[in-house]
């Protein structure tokens, strides 16, 4: 009775206790059955790229040989023909979209893409015509050379007593004084 296992390699056979007979028994994998795509998740920066490998099974777990096309599904960046992704410019978190598939079976990996560095921020109204002891709510933006939202805290800084009170709450109350006022850049 030969019983077939699942590893690779030679094997003995025995027959009784008088003979010995060596066989090699080359036991193969089965047919492709599952396929994993590492690294999974990922995360990239905008316009980051990342290497990304395919490894197929069999129902028993033996590695199967596979040369996978890859592709991208649900947005995020592209892929090369090897496995490169190239995050896009847009941030999120892109679930199952690298896709490594051999024939029918087919494995993926969820990609996130961070907002690029703070570039710019912009400060709403970018001027204001408040009476005296009036209030203005400001807002400011962050974003990065893509037009993506960064977070920000806003740091709030008054020069001169005598233009307003700002509250942590981004407002400002104007001061006694009636008349234009600018702050002025930081001298250099």
């Amino acid at each position: 009775m030969i019983v077939l296992g699942t590893a690779r390699g030679p094997a003995e056979l025995s027959l009784g206790f008088v003979a010995v007979v060596l066989a090699t028994v080359n036991v193969v994998a089965g047919p492709l059955a599952s396929i994993t795509v590492s690294p999974n998740p990922s995360n990239l920066s905008i316009n980051g790229t990342q290497q990304f490998t395919a490894v197929g099974k069999d129902a028993s777990g033996n590695v199967v040989a596979i040369a996978p096309t890859w592709s991208v599904a649900a947005s995020g960046g592209t892929i090369s023909s090897t496995g490169v992704f190239t995050a896009g410019t847009t941030p999120g978190t892109f679930t199952n979209t690298v896709t490594a598939a051999s024939g029918a079976i087919s494995g993926t990996a969820t990609v996130t893409v961070a907002a690029g560095p703070l570039a710019t921020i912009t400060v709403t109204p970018a001027s204001a015509t408040v009476t005296v002891s009036g209030t203005q709510q400001f807002t400011a933006v962050g974003k990065d050379v893509n037009g993506n939202i960064v977070g920000i805290v806003p740091a709030i800084d008054n020069p001169s007593a005598d233009i307003s009170t700002v509250s942590a709450e981004r407002s400002a109350l104007a001061g006694s004084l009636a008349g234009l006022r600018r702050q002025s850049p930081a001298p250099e």
